[in-house]
């Protein structure tokens, strides 16, 4: 049996005490870049990609590709893009086969913006969350937060993601999240009861139940890390338009939307192209 094998715990035999040797002068900058910073070192270097699937009730379906100071939402169901990347931190929504664009500074920005097409400000994202407990949540360790005054959302977000702050406000405010300083992967909020004489809206409220209760507004269906591609995160060249809100259905959609109208009764003044 090996000598290490044969050793008591607790009565491991200590060597004589090496002198303390000075640390070169570059050592204890890079410590102190370390401590003031408060993250990993290799955070700063990362060449990796997380890549998300992700659901929610007004987006639908979008895949989430995130890199240390990139991120890219592409929406399945409508089929645009949206960009948010260093050093200027735009929000860049593309529809690159009709080269459309809209580009706006990332406070300007809200998920609700593109399902409500007369909007042209966004809501506050100053909404104070407290941290809660860790939990795994799709196979991914995350902080739950809740909101500090009144409890109505709950916000799941990834320990095991590292990218920058200003992503993670991206990500919030397409998903009209409270704000968290990780990647949501998983959002819950308290749903109240339908006001009695109260419309349902065209488009925000149409998965509105009705009935009481926590439902589900965001969930994280399946990810992987692979190795950073720089071109997922490119924005071609687009003419570009004033209102967020026309980037959000193609031109078959416009004319699903148009017919879906006029059969209702409605009819527009505008000449069909």
């Amino acid at each position: 049996m090996s000598e290490m094998q044969n050793r008591v715990p607790g009565h491991e035999k200590i060597g004589p005490m090496e002198p303390t040797r000075k640390k070169p002068a570059y050592q204890l900058a890079l410590m102190a870049l370390f401590v003031i910073s408060g993250a990993p070192a290799t955070a700063r270097s990362d060449n990796s990609e997380w890549i998300l699937n992700q659901d929610s009730p007004h987006g639908g379906l979008c895949t989430v590709y995130l890199s240390q100071n990139a991120a890219k939402i592409y929406s399945k169901h409508y089929g645009f893009d949206l960009v948010c990347k260093a050093p200027d931190w735009k929000v860049h929504a593309v529809r690159k086969q009709e080269k459309k664009e809209w580009v706006g500074n990332l406070d300007q920005f809200s998920g609700g913006m593109l399902m409500d097409p007369l909007s042209v400000k966004p809501p506050p994202n100053q909404t104070i969350t407290v941290p809660d407990k860790l939990e795994d949540v799709a196979g991914l360790h995350c902080r739950k937060y809740t909101t500090k005054s009144d409890n109505l959302e709950r916000v799941w977000g990834a320990q095991d993601i590292s990218v920058n702050r200003k992503i993670c406000e991206f990500l919030c405010r397409y998903y009209e999240s409270a704000d968290i300083p990780q990647v949501v992967i998983q959002r819950m909020v308290y749903e109240k009861p339908l006001a009695k004489g109260k419309k349902v809206t065209f488009l925000l409220d149409l998965k509105t139940t009705g009935k009481p209760g926590y439902k589900l507004n965001c969930k994280t269906i399946s990810w992987k890390k692979t190795p950073l591609n720089t071109h997922d995160f490119d924005i071609p060249k687009c003419e570009k338009l004033r209102r967020l809100g026309e980037i959000t259905f193609s031109r078959g959609q416009k004319a699903d939307i148009q017919d879906a109208i006029e059969s209702l009764g409605f009819q527009s003044d505008e000449p069909k192209r």
